[in-house]
């Protein structure tokens, strides 16, 4: 059986069935995966900066948010339940 130094030093094993498996592609550095979540992330914050200077409407803000019992509550166990389970307003939440 031929050494791995025999064919210029790569110590490649081949799967059976005799074909050798293509390379992997590379993997991404971790300083690019930052540079793309911060792209993403300012894109974002870019495609959505006029909603902060929105206000509600009376279309049916009052009845989801501003008159809710629930929202009014605050965040606990009970307001959870209620808006993953309830189709309050005719709408699921």
């Amino acid at each position: 059986m031929p050494r791995p130094e025999d064919h210029g030093g790569a110590s490649r094993q081949r799967p059976p069935g005799g074909t050798a498996r293509p390379p992997a592609a590379p993997r991404p550095r971790p300083a690019h995966l930052v540079a793309i979540c911060a792209v993403l992330v300012l894109v974002t914050l870019a495609a959505f900066r006029g909603v902060l200077a929105n206000g509600f409407v009376n279309y049916d803000d009052n009845r989801y948010v501003t008159e809710n019992a629930h929202v009014l509550e605050g965040l606990n166990g009970d307001s959870v339940a209620w808006a993953f389970t309830t189709a309050d307003q005719a709408n699921w939440h």
